[in-house]
């Protein structure tokens, strides 16, 4: 059994973020909290002991094997702060990569002793030492039709090393290639031409790899819902990708997902894909409702910094458009209304306001939509901000 005692001087140095009070406070819903555990040779749980010197008493922490995951984050939570929870030091930690440990330099407090650089050694002088340096294979990624795991048999006929197959071997690895695709299932056909589709339109609308993760995932779930029979994989692919654009959550489990929001219309996924808008519609509608998901509106303040970056606006210009849209959102001008075209005036606005002179119609074309409608929530914005 392994039993550290971390002492606490109170009288010579203050705890200025985490004091007994607070770490008792946080441990507390985690663990069970014994006055003074005498039977500590008979349990095989570890015990973790606090000593405060102010008022001589001490806690007896019994540590759960199956929440110690929990400890090890509020460790974790301590060295962030770069704070030393024994002597309240800042910037004193170090990191023994001999020993595998984390501590302080200052009160020789230990925090970890399992630390372990699982990255590769950097020292290689060609590609066969830099693939014996590596520990660890490629991550599974949901982009690739099999996550990644299993082996390729490439068509350049070289091997891993990135050597050329002897001719010997080469009918063999013909006829295993073969055989390799033959015997692989319709879903993974499947997954193959959509990803390859998804992988173009990436490209194209130039989104963030987040996005491409979300949106694979979503086209797997249809798939297995079986929602991609009598539908080409094109629409369903784009009508993934514009839900991972959007972001959602699910009503039956309650997950949600907005870190990948990204400013997107339905007219850029219909330039971008070539699918007539109706099908992308339908798609769209009948992924969002099998697999009970409900889509996040957008915001204007969501479309300006795609509309400012296409215009060539300074970020001046940026910040202003973002006031004035929160000055206008506390009113019931942008009730019903169309959150680009908002979007779109509040930045004409605010370039006229910095001496950036452009047009409506240029505004109305970066946006996608017309002039009239620039023109129309220009005049509402205007006279709003004349009355605030």
């Amino acid at each position: 059994m392994e039993l550290k005692t971390l002492n606490a001087d109170y009288e010579q140095q203050k705890m200025k973020l985490y004091d007994l009070k607070t770490l008792y406070s946080e441990l507390r819903e985690r663990f069970i909290v014994l006055g003074k555990y005498k039977d500590a040779d008979k349990c095989s749980t570890k015990i973790e002991r606090i000593i405060s010197k102010e008022n001589e008493s001490s806690l007896d922490i019994l540590l759960i094997p199956n929440l110690e995951s929990d400890y090890i984050s509020l460790k974790r939570r301590l060295l962030e702060d770069n704070l030393c929870s024994v002597c309240s030091s800042k910037n004193t930690f170090y990191y023994d990569e001999q020993r595998g440990e984390i501590g302080c330099l200052n009160c020789g407090a230990i925090y970890s002793d399992k630390y372990i650089d699982r990255g590769p050694e950097w020292r290689a002088f060609n590609s066969e030492e830099q693939v014996k340096c590596v520990r660890t294979g490629a991550p599974s990624s949901n982009c690739i039709y099999d996550k990644g795991l299993s082996t390729i048999i490439d068509v350049r006929d070289k091997d891993g090393l990135g050597k050329p197959i002897p001719l010997k071997m080469r009918d063999q690895i013909y006829r295993l290639r073969k055989w390799q695709n033959r015997i692989a299932t319709s879903i993974d056909r499947n997954l193959s031409l959509a990803f390859s589709e998804l992988e173009k339109l990436c490209e194209k609308i130039k989104t963030s790899p987040s996005v491409k993760e979300d949106a694979a995932l979503i086209y797997r779930k249809a798939v297995s819902h079986k929602l991609t029979r009598g539908r080409s994989i094109e629409s369903v692919i784009a009508a993934s990708f514009y839900i991972a654009c959007k972001g959602y959550y699910n009503n039956s489990k309650k997950d949600v997902n907005v870190s990948n929001l990204a400013p997107i219309t339905m007219n850029d996924l219909v330039e971008a894909t070539h699918i007539k808008k109706k099908y992308l519609s339908r798609s769209i509608r009948i992924i969002v409702k099998n697999l009970g998901l409900s889509l996040f509106n957008n915001t204007p303040n969501s479309y300006l910094p795609k509309l400012a970056s296409d215009l060539n606006l300074s970020n001046e210009t940026q910040t202003k458009a973002e006031k004035i849209i929160q000055k206008v959102s506390k009113t019931s001008i942008t009730f019903g209304k169309d959150p680009i075209g908002v979007a779109a005036a509040s930045l004409y606005i605010a370039a006229k306001m910095n001496k950036e002179y452009i047009t409506q119609k240029i505004v109305a074309n970066a946006a996608g939509i017309t002039d009239i409608t620039v023109r129309i929530r220009y005049k509402e914005i205007y006279k709003k901000l004349h009355k605030i």
